[in-house]
């Protein structure tokens, strides 16, 4: 077999990879240790805090991330001014949000709860410079940085937030812990990419080009963590912060492990496509994009079967109280949140290649608002699996309007063959899983069978010869060897 011709996407996801992957794990012992200090009803309150800051996080921030990705010039002189743009409009935002934040607390929050919406306040204007100065890391295809600002970001917050959580200072506190762990991270990276930035050499010329971007995809965010969201706010609403609080640890468990995983893949795929369309035109960026699907498939399948299959053995991370549900929510959500990640790391592609925010709005708002609907449906019937059952039906829904309306954009291509070799790895992967493994003692279980699964899934796609799991392990291969010959070198 020949050497991958084009192995950068499959090289700088494995970096991406890492820089999302650990963090996923260190969340992982995150909330098993945080449900064991906070009761359901305390973590429903910070779950719907951190809900809130995510709404008005995605209204004001998201565009400017995507513009920063799409539109950040490559010459060195050009991309001063765009910094500084990107910078007014970051200001713009959140003075709105906190002016607009500020009135609602004073008419209509009870005062015991300022300190709360202060902590919140406080994460949203962190998280979200941290987030801008991750994005042009990104758009510079610098995924050694990014991968080591995540990962001390990570292990920050979740040291933090346990020691704040432990102290018994509940949601608030655990809030500030969080802002304040980011604010390292987001202190270096202003003083690395910001020092020769200038705000009065900002151009007119690049804040009108970036809000005619990047403003229209706005509403389409918002809406897109409303389908995420809208569960937990209706959940707190109908039934209580306790339901919520159950919940948020059953729903974050399968979430954001996958979401680590392909993620990942998006932050390196989308760039590549952009550059692939703009340099070689649109057959090349097929070319590229289906290798994008590969690889996010290659990941992404085979963990949502995995966290399927090991839901019970996952359980035992969490508090007592948080178990049960934890166990029956693990596999809904994992698959609704794979579904919602092809949609977001690929079908929503067409439309940001094709620079047509509009019908990504029509998707977004169309699966909104199914998913507001059938929650207020379900939850009254069914409760907390009322609220998982919503948001499976509505990635099912976001999936089929974005590939049936993306077609017209750009033609995205799907690479069958090398999907069903994926498919078939998964398929034997799973089979393994779903042995009983030491059922008595779930901790080594859950280990074995990670060991295990990804072991076979491995083994079975090589030799199938999946095209991209080779390339992935090419490309292992050849850094290695690459930091041999440096060794070599220097001695």
């Amino acid at each position: 077999m020949s050497e991958p011709s084009s192995p950068a996407v499959a090289g700088r996801a494995l970096l991406y990879l890492v820089g999302r992957i650990v963090p996923a794990a260190v969340t992982f012992i995150s909330i098993g240790v945080l449900t064991r200090f906070l009761s359901p009803e305390e973590y429903g309150t910070y779950a719907i805090a951190l809900s809130m800051i995510s709404l008005f996080s995605m209204a004001a921030y998201n565009w400017l991330y995507v513009s920063i990705v799409r539109l950040r010039p490559m010459e060195a002189d050009a991309a001063k001014p765009f910094q500084a743009a990107i910078l007014i409009l970051y200001l713009v935002c959140v003075a709105l949000v906190l002016s607009f934040g500020a009135l609602y607390v004073a008419a209509f929050s009870p005062w015991g709860e300022a300190s709360l919406w202060g902590a919140a306040a406080a994460l949203f204007v962190v998280q979200g410079w941290l987030e801008i100065n991750l994005h042009f890391l990104i758009s510079r295809s610098e995924a050694g940085r990014y991968v080591l600002v995540t990962l001390v970001r990570s292990l920050a917050v979740t040291v933090l937030a346990i020691l704040a959580a432990a102290l018994g200072g509940g949601a608030a506190s655990v809030l500030v812990a969080t802002a304040l762990a980011m604010l390292g991270p987001a202190l270096w990276l202003t003083f690395s990419l910001w020092r020769e930035v200038r705000l009065w050499e900002t151009e007119a010329a690049d804040i009108k080009r970036i809000a005619r971007f990047g403003l229209p995809l706005a509403p389409s965010f918002v809406l897109d963590n409303v389908i995420f969201y809208a569960d937990r706010l209706i959940l707190g609403w109908l039934i209580n912060a306790q339901a919520v609080g159950l919940y948020a640890v059953g729903y974050d468990l399968a979430d954001r492990t996958l979401k680590a995983l392909m993620y990942s893949i998006g932050s390196a795929s989308l760039p590549a496509a952009v550059q692939a369309l703009e340099s070689e035109g649109e057959e090349a960026a097929r070319r590229q994009l289906a290798q994008n699907l590969l690889t996010l498939a290659s990941f992404g399948l085979p963990a949502t079967v995995g966290l399927c299959l090991t839901a019970s053995e996952l359980s035992i991370l969490v508090g007592s109280e948080f178990r049960e549900v934890t166990k029956i929510l693990i596999p809904l959500v994992a698959v609704a949140t794979f579904l919602a990640c092809i949609r977001s790391s690929y079908l929503d592609h067409a439309f940001h290649l094709a620079r047509r925010p509009l019908p990504l709005l029509l998707v977004t708002g169309t699966t909104a608002t199914f998913n507001i609907s059938l929650n207020i449906l379900l939850i009254p019937s069914f409760g907390l699996l009322g609220a998982a059952y919503a948001n499976l039906a509505a990635f099912l829904i976001a999936v089929f309007l974005a590939w049936s309306m993306g077609r017209s954009a750009f033609r995205l291509p799907y690479p069958w063959r090398g999907l069903a070799k994926i498919a078939a790895a998964t398929a034997v992967m799973g089979a393994v899983l779903a042995l009983p493994i030491w059922p008595d003692a779930p901790v080594l279980a859950l280990a074995l069978k990670t060991t295990l699964g990804g072991a076979v899934f491995l083994t079975i796609a090589l030799l199938l010869r999946a095209e991209i799991v080779s390339e992935l392990t090419w490309s292992v291969r050849n850094r290695l060897s690459s930091r041999k010959r440096d060794k070599g070198g220097t001695t």
